[in-house]
């Protein structure tokens, strides 16, 4: 290695420690982003503490399918070790990123060598600390990928069980995390694994797909027990039994979108106000496969049809669905393209490409150094905010009287997940008994702001016939995040009042 590899190896480093540091300022500052992904994930982690056994995760879409609850299970030793505080999982998330930035160099390295997984795993850790303050349950799908990956191919080129199993264990672990990355996966690996199994003829190979029952094993208990209900929903799905809530988009129309994922934030690259970029990475990365496959001496040509059998693959079986593809379908996918291109330094002037490397990783360190601006300015005063979600905590304890009080808590998306965990991360830090969903003489109601466009979101029904409390608070603060915190002083006659059991609901729709 010259001397000018040695400084851009350096080069490397410095600016993968720079994103480190922009991006743990979040974990560092008792900061997490609590939208209604990850405040859900808070409350089923609590169910989790209450019962070890879960055999559904959250809500995959409208049509009652569930991913799998391996995402919870994985990260409920950082809630159980923090008691609760969200800024645990956040530096937990903070170290599973370095973490598997090792898996990505392992895999590079063992797919292509070492310059590979060394400049796979920089551009994982930079990429991924993007939004490591909020991380949920495709992530899992993105951590595992390249394991996946590196054991589909590894079959390919043994043909040894043990690689197919892993493979197949590993996709519907994918599943688990993420059904509109899983089974994509699993329909491209079963084609393909069937085809290697014929044309090799080791047919004992397909009792390896019994290996499935492993990760899938939480759906089929789950179908058992409750007599089939995601079944049910993918039939009425597809007989028009269920209504479709999202506009359904036209062949040409579905072209245009998969079109702009595959040349844009699909690729990997770039995010944010850099993501333009990404269409000329596309670009400039057919111009490099095209050399790749030219060269018929090549020895990586096969994995790179690999890479781009699963990559391609899962874009062509996402014409199936009728909406636009999201960022969480296709977030296990964009590794493969930053993977074979890591190894371009194999084909490419070597210089050359360190240089391009430090250009793309020095455009997203500033997209990073943006991010920590803004979460900054986010800090206590956006509803999404961890440390807002503290000052109704702080208010509440500055105000209780009694020994024991009655908390209810409303938002707009009637979901109302972020304050609904503040109220069950009340009972855990104030020193009095706090009852959730439960009138008592000293009650508080606590309101997410409603959106501008739609003022008459903002409680009062909820309050008035749901709740069914008509007296007017003794007390009324609003938060610089726009949080309302109402408390009461409530008599006999308003206490016994019976509450509605549509105000009661927890977290029944996960």
């Amino acid at each position: 290695m010259n001397i000018v590899q040695r400084l851009a190896y350096i080069a490397i480093i410095i600016l993968v420690v720079s994103a480190i540091g922009f991006a743990s300022w979040s974990a560092f500052n008792g900061e997490i982003v609590f939208n209604a992904d990850i405040a859900r994930d808070f409350l089923l982690y609590n169910e989790l503490s209450q019962d070890p056994i879960m055999l559904i995760g959250p809500r995959a879409d409208y049509k009652g399918l569930f991913h799998g609850p391996a995402w919870l299970y994985m990260n409920y030793p950082a809630y159980a070790i923090g008691q609760g505080n969200p800024v645990a999982i956040s530096v937990y998330w903070l170290v599973l990123t370095l973490v598997f930035g090792g898996v990505n160099y392992w895999v590079g390295k063992k797919l292509f060598d070492s310059t590979t997984g060394f400049i796979l795993s920089a551009f994982f850790i930079v990429s991924t600390l993007h939004y490591v303050n909020q991380f949920y349950n495709p992530t899992g799908a993105m951590f595992i990928a390249p394991l996946f990956l590196y054991c589909a191919y590894q079959y390919y080129k043994t043909h040894k069980l043990p690689f197919m199993l892993a493979q197949l264990f590993l996709g519907g672990m994918m599943l688990q995390f993420q059904l509109a990355a899983g089974i994509p996966i699993l329909i491209l690996s079963t084609i393909a694994l069937i085809y290697l199994v014929i044309k090799h003829k080791h047919y004992k190979h397909f009792a390896g797909f019994l290996i499935l029952l492993i990760p899938l094993s939480t759906f089929i208990l789950f179908e058992l027990r409750f007599g089939f209900p995601q079944f049910q929903a993918i039939v009425n799905r597809f007989n028009g039994s269920t209504d479709e809530f999202f506009y359904a988009l036209s062949f040409s129309e579905k072209l245009a979108d998969r079109y702009g994922r595959l040349f844009g934030p699909g690729i990997g690259f770039f995010a944010g106000k850099y993501g333009h970029f990404n269409q000329y990475m596309a670009y400039f990365l057919i111009a490099l496969f095209a050399l790749v496959f030219k060269d018929q001496k090549s020895k990586d040509r096969s994995l790179y049809f690999w890479g781009l059998y699963y990559f391609l693959g899962f874009y062509l079986l996402t014409f199936i669905h009728s909406g636009s593809v999201l960022l969480h379908y296709y977030l296990p996918f964009m590794f493969i393209p930053v993977l074979l291109f890591s190894s371009m330094h194999r084909i490419i002037n070597k210089k050359l490409f360190l240089l391009i490397v430090i250009v793309i990783l020095g455009i997203n360190v500033l997209h990073l150094s943006d991010r920590q601006e803004e979460n900054q300015s986010r800090t206590g005063v956006h509803f999404t905010s961890w440390t807002s979600m503290l000052d109704i905590i702080g208010i509440i304890n500055g105000s209780v009287e009694t020994e024991a009080i009655g908390v209810f808590v409303y938002a707009p998306d009637s979901y109302a997940y972020a304050p609904k965990y503040v109220a069950l991360y009340t009972q855990r830090i104030l020193d009095i008994s706090v009852h959730i969903n439960e009138k008592r003489k000293e009650t508080y109601l606590i309101y997410e702001q409603a959106p501008e466009k739609e003022p008459w979101l903002n409680g009062s029904y909820w309050k008035t016939d749901l709740v069914d409390i008509d007296v007017e608070p003794i007390e009324r603060t609003r938060t610089q995040a726009g949080y309302t915190i109402e408390k009461y002083i409530l008599d006999r006659d308003e206490i016994t009042k019976p509450v509605d059991p549509l105000a009661l609901d927890w977290v029944s729709q996960r």
